[in-house]
């Protein structure tokens, strides 16, 4: 199982990105999306949050209300 890992958001120091696991198939613990996002800590490094999802319906919405976009469109746009 390769999963399929999107950079959804590029920043100086880090990068935010979803991982989703093929159709039919779950990562452990039975997540299909593990969201990896950073907040800011100082000037030189940001804090990492992950965020693991059971359903997609969960990860769209999350995502929808961090980021200010649906996912799909946040997806389409990492394939540039």
């Amino acid at each position: 199982m390769d999963a399929m890992t999107y950079v959804i958001n590029e920043r100086p120091l880090t990068d935010d990105t979803l991982s989703l696991a093929p159709e039919g198939y779950t990562f452990r613990g039975r997540y299909v999306a593990i969201l990896r996002f950073h907040t800011f800590a100082t000037s030189q490094s940001d804090r990492l949050h992950v965020r693991r999802f059971r359903t997609m319906a969960a990860c769209e919405s999350f995502v929808a209300k961090r980021y200010g976009k649906p996912l799909s469109d946040l997806l389409d746009a990492s394939d540039d």
